[in-house]
């Protein structure tokens, strides 16, 4: 008993270990730790695609720009319909072309790239009026 409790803590304390140096050593983290404490802090920068819409009035939660990926969640207070009439119109101004179009789902492409756009009801605990949207743009290989 005392043989697997001990391999046990061992494991647990090796993840704690692995995961202190992953975030201490990534410059990625202090940034992300920042977004996660100071939500209305966030500002989309510069390097942000200028062809994905971004809702107006709504606040970041999650933003992240990597080489072939694009995440941007927001939270915002306006009904699924207002949401949903924004990204239909904006979609197609900015140029890309419809794949699958649903009720708060939006999936386009141009040229050699892939945008997903989604909005959902946030949970209860958090807001009950409020809502995700969830933008994610990938570049095809």
């Amino acid at each position: 008993m005392s043989d697997k409790l001990l391999i046990i803590s061992v494991i647990i304390a090796g993840l704690i270990v692995s995961l202190f140096i992953v975030f201490n050593n990534n410059p990625i983290s202090k940034t992300v730790s920042t977004f996660m404490t100071d939500i209305n802090r966030i500002k989309i920068p510069n390097s942000f695609p200028k062809d994905i819409p971004i809702y107006p009035n709504a606040k970041v939660e999650t933003l992240s720009i990597k080489k072939s990926q694009t995440l941007l969640v927001l939270i915002s207070k306006d009904s699924p319909t207002q949401i949903n009439n924004f990204y239909a119109l904006e979609i197609k101004k900015y140029g890309w072309t419809y794949t699958s179009k649903d009720i708060n789902f939006y999936a386009s492409t141009k040229e050699h790239r892939e945008l997903f756009v989604s909005i959902s009801k946030l949970p209860e605990e958090i807001n009950k009026n409020g809502h995700y949207i969830v933008i994610n743009e990938t570049t095809k290989d």
